[in-house]
């Protein structure tokens, strides 16, 4: 990037963070992290929706705060996603009223996707994305991030079914466990108790959904919706223990009052219906999980209950 456009670019910025102040000042939305996460990772844009408008303008806010006050981040590649987004925003609900802008692709080809797998090995690759590929896939990353950590936290080992209707009854094949699953499971009323996150789970089942949209469309998100997430889970993937103690793999939340029988037997009651009995095998731990530490520490023994 040359200085000239870098310049533009970062006094572009400047007046868009001066038009969201005012803007913010304005309405003065005032959302919970919750209901934050309901609006902009479930609900489509609309320029008739003014709450889900102001949703996006308390994220706006409160990302840009962050980019100008916080170190480290990477601003060249963010503040051209960010001047993107932006633009595509003010375009669609006229909010802003900023004038010119910065267009480029929203989306992520096929070929995009390969040819970025490609640059990992080989050198004069070309990129065709008008963009940062590597911000934009942010919730790519998430979404496997969260996936992985509640597969390990349980320690996931295999997952099968027995079907018990139709012409396969009796036949044993394999069960994709789902992360939405999961999600489902450690939601419910009756099921909770297994483990105590540092994070709401309904705010990582938003998230979750609104990962999948570039991971089946390759569609990309608005940009602080990018910096949002990242933000939220930042209480999941800590590393370090409110006693002091670092683990840079990270903690898990399991409760240490029920044991892993418990929670093997439940989970599969929860996924078993009339047509399929689910059978979910975790790897036994006891002291250490397959990933980081238990931020509450196991009992030797652990009554099932």
């Amino acid at each position: 990037m040359s200085e000239i456009t870098k310049l533009i670019r970062m006094d572009f910025m400047q007046n868009v963070k001066d038009k969201v102040d005012r803007q913010h000042e304005k309405i003065k939305p005032s959302f919970t992290d919750l209901e934050l996460s309901k609006l902009i990772y479930r609900e489509q844009l609309n320029p008739n929706n003014e709450k889900l408008i102001a949703a996006h303008i308390q994220s706006i806010k409160r990302q840009l705060d962050r980019l100008y006050t916080e170190d480290y981040f990477k601003t060249d590649e963010i503040f051209l996603e960010f001047a993107k987004s932006i633009t595509l925003f003010n375009q669609f609900t006229k909010t802003l009223q900023i004038d010119g802008g910065t267009y480029g692709d929203n989306f992520i080809t096929s070929q995009d996707f390969y040819l970025d797998a490609v640059r990992s090995c080989k050198k004069h690759v070309p990129n065709f994305y008008q963009g940062s590929i590597d911000f934009a896939c942010i919730p790519l990353k998430i979404r496997l991030s969260i996936e992985i950590y509640f597969k390990n936290m349980i320690g996931y080992l295999s997952s099968s079914q027995k079907l018990l209707t139709g012409k396969r009854k009796g036949e044993v094949t394999l069960y994709p466990l789902s992360i939405s699953s999961l999600l489902l499971f450690f939601s419910d009323e009756k099921y909770k108790k297994y483990c105590k996150l540092p994070i709401d789970i309904e705010i990582l089942k938003d998230i979750n959904f609104w990962s999948n949209s570039l991971v089946h469309t390759g569609v990309i998100s608005f940009a602080w919706q990018n910096l949002e997430a990242v933000e939220i889970l930042n209480s999941l993937f800590y590393t370090k223990h409110e006693n002091g103690n670092i683990n840079l793999e990270g903690f898990n939340y399991l409760s240490p009052n029920y044991s892993q029988n418990s929670l093997e037997k439940d989970l599969n009651n929860f996924l078993s219906d009339r047509k399929k009995e689910v059978s979910v095998k975790l790897y036994p731990f006891s002291e250490k999980p397959i990933e980081g530490a238990f931020y509450y520490p196991r009992k030797i023994k652990i009554l099932s209950k």
